[in-house]
């Protein structure tokens, strides 16, 4: 069982980093926008969307018990 609670432990540090990387790179796009022209933003937020809805998607499919 300990090797378990290391694995589960490695996996929620992946994760956590996962997180971070994806919260610091949306805010420094989101940052970004003031250097664009409106109409150039929705682009900006579509991907955006994608990308989040991925890692969320991610990290509920290795999350046990997660609905």
């Amino acid at each position: 069982m300990a090797g378990e609670d290391g694995a589960g432990q490695d996996e929620e540090a992946v994760a956590d980093g996962l997180v971070e990387r994806t919260v610091e790179g949306t805010r420094e796009r989101l940052a970004a926008l003031d250097d664009l022209a409106v109409h150039e933003h929705v682009a900006v937020f579509d991907d955006l969307h994608r990308e989040l809805s991925g890692v969320l998607a991610a990290l509920d499919r290795d999350e046990p018990g997660a609905r």
